[in-house]
């Protein structure tokens, strides 16, 4: 059963999110934290060391942590869930009823907020409520200019849906804000876990497979490597590392894993450096290649992978 932490917050309702993972099959942490300032990164970062020792899959936030968490580095996939096209309107609908029906009754501009680029047709959803909407986005940071808000004032917008700490700026600016921290969909929340733990069941079967792969070649008796288009070395087993440090005067021990993202030209004799070529440049292919009055002489097979 995949292991997915939660970092809790008014976009991960506890109730909702202990019913989905029941519903999608996955063992839940679900670990509650406070809204992100500069000083918690150490509390973030607490918590990814945690998922790490304790073996779990991924690790899931709202995207009101994901400034804090972009500066971790964790062996682990962590993933930022932003709002559904659901969310966006549930949140239009909440504004309708609860705010512009009895305060703004013909409001001109209403903006949404975000980080992101919301992917919905905000035409035909405005015309559905019978609003003016616009997505505007914001940099990532809380401590906005108050100049931001002012030139949206100058733009014609009298609402702006935001996050909670951005609300009284916005009042200061003459728009009224708005924010709703009920608006998380179960129907949108399913389909974002749904899509992320699609997502991690790919990135593992890539993962085991590419480790079956690398355990083959290991056991090969033969020096293998593969490189990209450029040469550059992007797989090779322990034979190849020997054939370079033959060529380099390096030792197997010491610089083994740095062939990784080496050349082949770096570490294959000039000798041999036109054929390689002629497979980069030209897409030839040989094979028994004789290479001989070096120091890695032997019989060469490469072969350009087209397709």
């Amino acid at each position: 059963m995949i292991k997915v932490m939660i970092l809790g917050s008014y976009r991960f309702p506890k109730d909702m999110t202990e019913k989905l993972a029941k519903e999608l099959n996955f063992q839940l942490y679900y670990i509650p934290v406070p809204e992100p300032e500069e000083d918690e990164i150490a509390l973030y970062t607490e918590k990814i060391r945690w998922a790490e020792r304790s073996g779990i899959d991924v690790v899931i936030s709202g995207y009101y942590n994901s400034r804090s968490l972009s500066r971790i580095k964790a062996s682990i996939p962590i993933i930022t869930s932003n709002f559904s096209n659901w969310e966006t309107i549930s949140i239009v609908q909440a504004l309708k009823k609860n705010l512009v029906d009895k305060y703004v009754p013909h409001p001109r501009k209403i903006g949404l907020l975000t980080l992101e680029p919301l992917y919905v047709d905000l035409v035909q959803l405005g015309e559905i409520f019978d609003l003016d909407l616009q997505n505007v986005i914001r940099p990532d940071s809380y401590d906005l200019p108050d100049q931001f808000f002012t030139d949206l004032r100058k733009d014609g917008f009298e609402v702006i849906a935001c996050a909670k700490p951005l609300e009284e700026k916005i009042l200061r600016a003459g728009m009224l804000p708005f924010y709703d921290e009920n608006v998380t969909s179960y129907a949108g929340l399913r389909d974002e876990l749904s899509r992320i733990l699609q997502m991690l069941r790919i990135s593992q079967q890539i993962t085991r497979r590419n480790r079956e792969l690398n355990q083959i070649i290991d056991y090969s008796f033969e020096a293998v490597w593969m490189t990209d288009q450029s040469g550059r070395i992007t797989t090779c087993n322990a034979k190849a590392a020997e054939l370079f440090d033959a060529n380099t005067e390096k030792t197997v021990s010491a610089m083994g894993p740095e062939y990784i993202g080496a050349s082949v030209f770096e570490v294959l004799p000039e000798a041999f450096h036109e054929v390689l070529r002629d497979v980069l440049d030209n897409g030839a292919a040989y094979y028994s290649y004789l290479l001989l009055h070096t120091r890695t002489d032997g019989v060469f097979n490469i072969t350009p992978i087209t397709k």
